[in-house]
């Protein structure tokens, strides 16, 4: 299957660079609850001129990057060639850089810690324009809880633990928009026909959910020993509409991964890759399993779908409407072979990620 791709790991020379060079930076992220990590992989393509279309699997861009919240705000990137580039958005690069050469390879490793230090409280004191990432002037913000489940359940596992996440932002590669648009076809028809069934039954939808029928990457991607993938789709506890539309947008991250995981070719390359992500990270420091805790040996074809709405410390209070809207949207969008479940973090004062079971109000 050429046309579609999932690679989210560092070639072993780039894996090798910043074991030996920014090991620090391993160790600093992991000290400090704002930030967390994240590995992609863009192919080069192949063709002729202007059409080159085809992923060339043996060559393409490697980035490992530090986030805060849903913003990047350091990243190593490797050629083909492993010649290593470091950068950030490019607001990052013009506003906080603490130092002229901060954002090179020799120059981020002068004085690491006091630089790495001045660049998170430049970043900080800019509230006005990165506060939406992480915190703003009225608390935290999606990204917030999008880390701390991270962190939880990567960096911190505990015993009783039943999965792990091996990604964030999860999103499968495609040679073209046309193949990425051929490949959701049927998730996208289903959502259709599912919203179709459910205003006729009463159920409202504003502007935004109307008429869409995709939606962009999974908040993050996780496995259990016995194979299941677990979707965790991260909602803001005010966000109240993005919460009553919550099981439509997972629905269709169900038929994307439910796709991928019936294709016997494609199940076999989607598994060897999750497999890759989890021994390079955890070889790198930045993924622990569980105590006693053994991957498995295939994927198997069960979805787990999560919601997860903010933390004990502040829970969603819908309105009656909005309330009733949820039930008719999850009535309507709810897989029954693995019906969503909601979930709300144990204390975002507290930096406790952990899953708990919650009833929406």
């Amino acid at each position: 299957m050429n046309d579609m791709y999932y690679r989210r790991y560092l070639p072993e020379e780039a894996v090798r660079v910043i074991l030996k060079d920014y090991a620090w930076l391993i160790k600093y992220v992991k000290m400090t609850p704002e930030l967390d990590f994240q590995i992609t992989f863009n192919y080069d393509k192949i063709g002729a001129e202007n059409h080159k279309t085809i992923p060339d699997k043996n060559k393409g861009t490697s980035r490992f990057s530090l986030y805060r919240g849903t913003s990047r705000i350091l990243s190593f990137e490797f050629s083909n060639k492993c010649r290593l580039r470091i950068d950030a958005a490019d607001s990052y690069m013009q506003n906080c850089s603490p130092a002229d050469d901060f954002f090179s390879p020799e120059g981020l490793q002068k004085n690491p810690i006091s630089n790495m230090d001045a660049y998170l409280k430049r970043i900080n004191s800019c509230i006005d324009k990165y506060g939406r990432y992480y915190i703003n002037k009225d608390g935290r913000v999606e990204g917030f809880f999008q880390n701390l489940l991270n962190r939880r359940y990567t960096l911190t596992p505990k015993p009783e633990d039943d999965f792990i996440i091996f990604d964030r932002e999860f999103e499968f590669g495609f040679s073209s928009k046309d193949q990425e648009k051929k490949w959701n076809y049927e998730a996208s028809k289903l959502i259709d026909k599912l919203r179709g069934e459910a205003k006729r039954d009463g159920v409202v939808f504003n502007s935004t959910y109307m008429e869409k029928n995709g939606f962009d990457e999974i908040d993050g991607i996780g496995i259990n020993k016995n194979g299941d993938l677990i979707i965790l789709e991260v909602k803001h506890p005010r966000n109240h509409e993005g919460i009553a539309y919550g099981p439509m947008q997972v629905r269709y991250y169900i038929e994307q991964l439910r796709k991928a995981i019936r294709d016997p070719y494609f199940n076999r390359e989607f598994f060897e890759s999750i497999m890759r992500i989890v021994e390079q990270k955890q070889r790198m420091g930045i993924l622990s399993l569980p105590q006693n805790w053994v991957m498995p040996k295939k994927l198997s074809d069960k979805i787990i779908p999560y919601l997860i709405v903010g933390s004990m410390d502040d829970v969603p209070v819908l309105s009656t409407p909005l309330k009733k809207r949820f039930i008719g949207v999850k009535e309507h969008f709810d897989d029954k072979t693995c019906p969503l479940q909601v979930k709300v973090c144990a204390s975002a004062s507290k930096f406790d990620g952990t899953l708990m079971d919650y009833t929406i109000q």
